[in-house]
């Protein structure tokens, strides 16, 4: 008897898929270029390096989280001052911990995504 099941394809694992939303995809995007100025309980200001001023991809992005994105229940608000290149994220620190930010930022790419998927579910 034939085996008519379709062929298995490798499938990436959990900690690498691509991203879950929309905001997955703009902070795995931009983390690279920033860069944390201010932080206290519930609220971080990010900056936005010089060296992403010339990849168009990367300031649209950053015009996007302050428009387009649905927010998790994490986040309360994200503001965009495109001209200071800074980010200011409001968020529940019941629900994200102080240390997400900095980890985030400095993870290899696999771990930050995990941080995401495990702390900003949609």
């Amino acid at each position: 008897m034939d085996d008519q099941r379709t062929p298995q394809t490798p499938h990436a694992p959990p900690s690498i898929r691509l991203a879950d939303t929309a905001l997955h995809s703009a902070l795995l995007q931009l983390r690279g270029h920033l860069s944390i100025v201010h932080h206290i309980h519930g609220r971080v200001r990010l900056r936005l390096a010089a060296s992403a001023l010339g990849q168009s991809q990367a300031l649209a992005t950053v015009r996007a989280l302050g428009t387009q994105l649905a927010m998790p229940a994490a986040i309360r608000q994200i503001s965009v001052n495109a001209a200071a290149r800074s980010v200011l994220i409001e968020y529940d620190p019941q629900r994200l911990p102080d240390s997400f930010w900095p980890q985030l930022l400095q993870a290899p790419a696999d771990q930050a995504l995990a941080l995401l998927q495990q702390h900003l579910a949609p």
